[in-house]
């Protein structure tokens, strides 16, 4: 039986004013850190 399944997306920005930005996809479960 074919899957398509490819996991969730992440993304993280760094905004012209310095600021992080980010997004999940929010069915998967995550963390984060900053170091």
């Amino acid at each position: 039986e074919p899957n398509m399944f490819f996991g969730g997306v992440n993304a993280v920005r760094l905004t012209t004013e310095g600021r992080f930005e980010a997004a999940a996809d929010p069915r998967r479960s995550g963390g984060v850190s900053f170091a």
